[in-house]
């Protein structure tokens, strides 16, 4: 179960994908696995990863979260931080990603 090393939790608004994906997170952190998770949710501001990030800052799990998370600023901006991630192969990453399959296909490249 525990074996690729990028994990992505997707999911309409309030399907608890979030939740999910902060404890299949801290899991990992458990098992003893080098753990990051990025809050890749920007479409919807009110269920965040951030709002446990120190919780799991202090369990040594790096968490990623959009530039303004937890202000009054709405901008759906991501630090470049996520770019490690792909290269440093210690890790096992998860991704907390908002919207639906229509936002995320429409998207992607055919």
């Amino acid at each position: 179960m525990y074996s690729k090393r990028i994990s992505i939790f997707t999911g309409h608004f309030g399907s608890g994908k979030t939740e999910v994906a902060v404890n299949y997170t801290l899991r990992l952190n458990e098992l003893g696995y080098k753990t990051a998770i990025v809050d890749f949710d920007i479409v919807n501001p009110y269920f965040r990863t951030a709002d446990v990030k120190d919780y799991m800052e202090d369990r040594n799990i790096k968490v990623i979260v959009p530039l303004y998370a937890n202000t009054n600023v709405d901008v759906p901006a991501l630090p470049a931080e996520i770019n490690t991630l792909f290269e440093n192969k210690e890790y096992k990453v998860v991704f907390d990603v908002g919207g639906d399959d229509l936002l995320i296909s429409g998207n992607c490249s055919s």
